[in-house]
């Protein structure tokens, strides 16, 4: 029996960018492309894999996830009414508009991407194969992440409370029902070239969700949901090579652990803003402040997906009593550096430091120099 929609009626009760099943395709043809595209060594590298990778491609939207959060996987180029978004000057679009959203930058898909990325490299450069199967993990996380960019709702801020909700949940079923129908078979030089060029990984995300986000007039005037096809098979086709594009960059990246925040290495925590380091000494509230002398700090990572920084005297990173996710941390690399948000602020707040040595939890500005650090390997 073929399905009727009611364009007018439809309103959501949860929303998604695509279901668990699209996101686990997305992943096989992105597999099937660097094989049809020639990357037979990538491909059978990430193949090895493969039931890791679209599982946790599709983790993300489980109830009680890290990653899960109201407008957390939106990456907003346009407005809900269409209206282009202008970044911020280190060049971050907001995550999606919600009554219950506190920051529009910590938990956006494009900085939920970047942590998960982070710990994806981190588990990698730990050799061994438990820690590669982890760092899978992640990678299928960043395969989410990529995958909602290049969905409309998701990257014009068409969310569950917006006046325009409709539209997502009217999208989200069409798609369901028909995300097999298409297979881009190949990638784009255009695509692949994008993840290479890019200083850092998740600046591509800015091109995808405008991409994106051009079919919004398509998918806000639709009478029909057949008048969404074209939009559909454009954006997962999208989604299907950005993600191969996507694992080229994360084999080559892999490769050099220089760019892998390591397991149990140690570092120096160095301020981007004032160039002054991270120190356990000081009388400041969060027993933690700024230095111009530098101090060893070593890092830690845990399959949960969660950093930890301990001092050499044994004293944790935590600017906060709370016991509750008291030290764990995500890190993730901006074009400014890296910032580090706090597990007790449910990762919206970073780590801040100040002029007079402060160092404080505070809502996450990517144009904040405070908030971005250097991680200097210790001698």
């Amino acid at each position: 029996m073929r399905k009727i929609y009611n364009v007018d009626r439809l309103r959501p009760i949860i929303a998604y960018a695509w279901k668990s099943p699209t996101h686990a395709d997305i992943v096989s043809k992105a597999l099937e492309i660097l094989d049809n595209d020639g990357y037979r060594e990538q491909h059978d590298f990430f193949a090895a894999y493969a039931d890791i990778l679209t599982e946790y491609a599709t983790v993300p939207d489980r109830k009680g996830d890290t990653d899960k959060g109201k407008g957390y996987h939106y990456y907003c180029a346009k407005n809900v009414h269409g209206k282009r978004a202008v970044p911020t000057d280190s060049g971050y679009y907001k995550s999606g508009k919600n009554a219950t959203t506190p920051s529009r930058y910590s938990r956006s898909a494009r900085s939920i991407f970047e942590d998960d990325y982070q710990l994806a490299l981190t588990f990698f450069a730990s050799g061994g194969v438990e820690n590669f199967a982890i760092s899978m993990q992640f990678v299928g996380r960043c395969m989410h992440m990529i995958s909602d960019v290049c969905c409309t709702p998701h990257t014009t801020d068409l969310t569950l409370t917006s006046s325009k909700s409709g539209r997502h949940k009217l999208f989200e079923q069409y798609a369901r029902d028909i995300y097999q129908r298409f297979h881009a078979k190949n990638g784009f030089d255009s695509i692949y070239s994008k993840h290479f060029e890019e200083s850092t990984v998740g600046e591509h995300m800015n091109d995808l969700a405008a991409m994106s986000a051009e079919y919004y007039d398509i998918l806000i005037k639709a009478k029909k949901p057949t008048e969404l096809d074209s939009a559909i098979e454009n954006m997962l086709c999208l989604a299907q090579r950005s993600c191969a594009a996507f694992l080229l960059r994360f084999y080559k990246d892999a490769a050099n652990k220089e760019l892998a925040l390591q397991n149990g290495k140690t570092y120096y925590l160095r301020s981007a803003a004032n160039g002054r380091y991270l120190s356990s000494k000081g009388c400041f509230k969060s027993g933690v402040s700024l230095s111009k002398t530098a101090e060893k700090l070593i890092l830690t990572a845990n399959a949960q997906g969660f950093y930890e920084l301990a001092f050499e005297n044994g004293c944790k990173l935590s600017l906060a009593k709370k016991k509750e996710a008291q030290y764990e941390l995500k890190i993730g690399k901006s074009a400014n550096g890296y910032r580090i948000l706090t597990g007790t602020s449910r990762f919206i707040n970073a780590v801040t430091g100040a002029n007079n040595g402060c160092v404080y939890s505070k809502q996450y500005d990517p144009d904040d120099l405070f908030q971005c650090w250097y991680f200097e390997a210790a001698k």
